[in-house]
């Protein structure tokens, strides 16, 4: 059920169409390509996708194909490093070295795999060689934007940030600079960085995300509101067996028993791999019932030509979805999806006690307006939905979310889905 918001301190047949995008890689990988260019390509896709162990085996066959190409040995280092195989990463990226001595790119991308991990000590010498050795090189300069703001050093961080903006033209430069603008409390500077990335891109996530804090922080506390409309764009609903099923209840124990045979992603065991590659069963039922709840969602939200999520729906889009098999749950940051446009989740198993705590939100999902990016005092606002059992929960990927903290031994079992627009 969801509640108001509060504030506190601080489609066509193939629409969705699994095959034609993520269902084709288990295959490939199975039986790699032949060259190594192709491989690279695979393990690229691969790395998007975050399932690292099989970038690097794509990466891995391409050296062997390919043993003196410096871009193979470079990525291969990436994902050697994002596996947490770090003796290994520096092999690979002192082999890409040996083979391009004073390449800035191969300096880039091993600088990328330590901030990635969060290892933004490691990471800033490394990417700042790389901006010494090519000052043109615009990604070393935005990611150099994200490890220093990490590190507390903003005027430098925005410094590079308006550098790699400067160079190129990247969702990931606006919205690094834009984070790291509000973070020193320049908030008229980060709503224009987002505006113009918006007017670059009308369809960026990221860009919508920060806005609604800079505008906020900017004295225009009604426009964030408008932008991020809790009550009109986070949709609640329950579900109805889907056909074949009897019940509600026999649908959810065939998902519950797919969700907790499912993969796991490699760090974190609470999560699986993406349950929409190739769906069977139950899981081939939620896809289709996400897809129908996706259609309905675009067709019953109303279009406005000055909002940037309401200006335009999706005409075509793939889902990917991660089941989720939690027993306990800390405190969780708030965050949004930055690849999807809209995003969901599915509650299969909740227990009992959630929302029983003293304040009767433990386990329930929380959606926050004005984020805090500074320590300047922010006035969130908040909408906290209780779930149950069959509860299908929609809203933009732009909102910031969480999972409030609650403790206890019994399974919590949801499926969460990010659906990416293909089409316009």
């Amino acid at each position: 059920m969801a509640g108001k918001a509060k504030r506190r301190k601080k489609p066509a047949s193939n629409r969705g169409t699994v095959a034609g995008s993520t269902s084709i890689i288990p295959k490939i990988v199975d039986a790699l390509p032949a060259t190594a260019q192709a491989c690279v390509e695979l393990g690229l896709q691969l790395e998007v996708r975050r399932e690292f162990p099989r970038a690097k085996r794509a990466f891995a066959r391409a050296v062997k194909l390919a043993p003196r190409s410096v871009a193979a040995h470079a990525h291969h280092a990436y994902a050697l490093g994002r596996t947490l195989d770090l003796s290994g990463a520096e092999a690979a990226h002192k082999q890409a070295l040996r083979l391009a001595p004073g390449s800035a790119e191969v300096m880039a991308r091993h600088g990328q795999m330590f901030m990635d991990n969060d290892m933004h000590e490691q990471a800033e010498p490394v990417l700042k060689r790389a901006v010494e050795l090519d000052p043109n090189l615009g990604d070393a300069h935005m990611n150099l934007c994200w490890t220093l703001r990490r590190l507390g050093r903003l005027s430098e961080a925005i410094h590079h940030g308006e550098i790699a903006c400067r160079l190129i033209n990247d969702s990931n430069a606006s919205f690094y600079l834009a984070f790291a603008l509000l973070s020193a409390d320049r908030a008229e500077d980060a709503l224009s960085v987002c505006q113009r990335q918006l007017t670059m891109d009308p369809h960026d996530i990221p860009a919508m995300t920060l806005m609604v804090t800079a505008l906020d922080r900017c004295g225009r506390r009604d426009e964030g509101r408008y932008l991020a409309d809790l009550e009109k764009l986070v949709v609640s609903t329950a579900l109805n067996p889907p056909q074949g099923y009897e019940s509600l209840e026999a649908f959810n124990a065939e998902l519950a028993q797919a969700i907790l045979a499912a993969p796991s992603r490699p760090l974190d065991q609470t999560q699986t791999l993406d349950i929409f590659e190739q769906p069977q069963g139950a899981m081939m039922a939620l896809w289709r019932t996400f897809n129908e709840a996706s259609q309905f969602y675009f067709n019953s939200v109303p279009s406005d030509p000055d909002h940037p999520f309401l200006a335009a729906h999706p005409q075509r889009w793939v889902l990917d979805g991660w089941g989720n098999r939690v027993r306990g749950n800390p405190e969780q940051e708030h965050h949004f999806h930055h690849h999807g446009w809209l995003s969901g989740v599915y509650y299969v198993e909740v227990p009992d006690f959630v929302g029983q705590d003293e304040n009767n939100l433990g386990g329930c999902i929380e959606f926050c307006r004005f984020n805090a990016y500074s320590q300047a005092q922010v006035e969130s606002e908040f909408m906290v939905i209780k779930p149950e059992p069959g509860t299908l929960v929609l809203f933009p990927s732009f909102m910031y979310h969480r999972v409030l903290a609650f403790s206890g031994n019994a399974q919590r079992i949801s499926i969460a889905f990010n659906l990416t627009p293909t089409a316009w």
